[in-house]
């Protein structure tokens, strides 16, 4: 994975066959992050999520929409992170 970092702009991910995508390196990073919420999440589908952990976790391939949402719904969240290039990767290729 460092060598993708150090050497790659672009990646092409291709999985069984079939071309998931074209992405700039830099941009796809910032597609994807994590929210640790001050309170429980509702019972409903956050925008671009792709993963949820627990009650209080949230993972998303749509972050401004994500942020949108949780301000206008009034939901709060303490944290928050990119994720990395090799998480993302693991996403991309479920």
């Amino acid at each position: 994975m460092e060598d993708i970092r150090r050497l790659a702009d672009y990646l092409i991910f291709i999985n069984r066959g079939q071309m998931i995508g074209e992405f700039e390196k830099d941009k796809l990073a910032q597609q994807y992050k994590r929210f640790w919420m001050a309170e429980d999440l509702p019972p409903v589908s956050i925008p671009g999520e792709i993963e949820r952990k627990g009650l209080r976790t949230v993972t998303s391939n749509s972050p401004i929409e994500a942020e949108a949402y949780f301000l206008k719904e009034g939901i709060n969240w303490h944290a928050e992170e990119y994720l990395d290039l090799e998480e993302v990767v693991t996403y991309l290729l479920k």
